[in-house]
């Protein structure tokens, strides 16, 4: 119990006078993820603070999603909602070890559900329903309520106000496909329905997400050529598309495609523009690993590879190797920080 004359949070750098990089206390951490707060300042502050915890191993993953899910939506300024939406759904996927996965992500999908029933229309609305949307692809207990939207059920749902716009639609669309609750004849139609330069981008993704391992071995190669099947050059944006398309693989379909990723590098690298070959590069990393229990960070397969391929590849373009040794960084942060969750 904290005694009445001490303060539950102690905020360094409060009214944001510098720069800096904040750790709270745990007194502080455990207000702050229990209690809302009500100067916008020294709340954004906070929740800055938390998200670079979580990141840092120093807040476990599942923690951090439970306070936005319960404090986060209620935070007037849409804007903020958004952004810590997006961070719950990267910790969810990034920082959360796969013993845990599972039932954070059903409770999180369920919360959003609820938050988007609770609400008639506004950003923080929409922003709900994207962050499902995502969390959809890799996650499939909201999946019968992202289908009755797109039939026009929202009210049958006890939902009211939710503008579901294009972008939407091809996210609800995408997350069905990648769960084989849809199929090639529903993305052509949708594509068909509103042909647009979006839509365009998003029927690619669509393909690629399909669960099928012919559709993922295609949208690899695609993605490592920059060639679509008929071997005409990919746009930057089509190219990010089967690139992610690829990526939304709930049934792990693409498992053991990392060997021909490094082997391909300093081809891509020497093959295409720096733009697009920056795309494969990060896009197809191994970036969401999850160690087995007593792993170290070094020692899961995804960081083995990429240190080796550093070592065997020391002459390989500084930009290049940059981009690899960022990546390496990231993998290694989300692996500690998820060894530490219940540690």
């Amino acid at each position: 119990m904290v005694p009445q004359d001490q303060p539950r949070l102690v905020l360094p750098n409060d009214q944001d006078l510098t720069y800096a990089k904040l750790s709270l206390d745990p007194e502080s951490v455990a207000a702050a993820l229990t209690l809302p707060l009500n100067d916008p300042l020294a709340r954004a502050t906070v929740w800055a603070s938390m998200w670079s915890m979580v990141r840092d191993g120093e807040l476990p993953a599942p923690e951090f999603i439970k306070a936005v899910s319960e404090l986060g939506l209620q935070i007037p300024e849409a804007a903020v909602v958004s952004s810590l939406l997006r961070q719950a759904d990267a910790a969810a996927e990034r920082y959360t070890p796969a013993s845990h996965r599972q039932d954070v992500e059903s409770r999180f999908a369920a919360r959003l559900a609820e938050f988007i029933a609770e609400q008639n229309g506004g950003d923080a609305q929409l922003a709900a329903a994207r962050t499902l949307a995502s969390l959809s692809l890799r996650h499939g207990s909201q999946l019968d309520l992202l289908a009755g939207l797109l039939d026009g059920e929202a009210s049958a749902h006890g939902i009211l106000g939710l503008e579901i716009d294009e972008q939407l639609r091809w996210a609800f669309l995408q997350a069905l496909v990648a769960h084989g609750r849809a199929a090639q004849e529903h993305v052509d139609a949708e594509l068909e329905a509103k042909r647009t330069a979006r839509g365009a981008i998003a029927h690619r993704m669509a393909l690629a997400s399909r669960p099928e391992r012919r559709v993922k071995d295609s949208a690899l190669q695609q993605a490592l050529s920059g060639t679509d099947e008929d071997g005409q050059e990919l746009s930057n944006d089509h190219l990010s598309a089967v690139i992610d398309g690829f990526g939304a693989d709930p049934q792990n379909l693409t498992s053991g495609y990392e060997p021909e990723y490094f082997a391909s590098l300093n081809r891509v690298w020497g093959s295409m523009t720096l733009g697009n070959a920056g795309r494969v590069v990060r896009g197809l990393f191994p970036s969401v690993a999850h160690p087995e229990p007593g792993q170290t960070a070094s020692e899961h397969p995804a960081a083995v590879r990429t240190a080796a391929w550093l070592e065997e590849n020391p002459d390989a373009p500084r930009a290049l190797r940059k981009l690899i040794l960022e990546e390496q960084d990231a993998l290694l942060r989300s692996l500690s920080a998820q060894a530490n969750v219940g540690s």
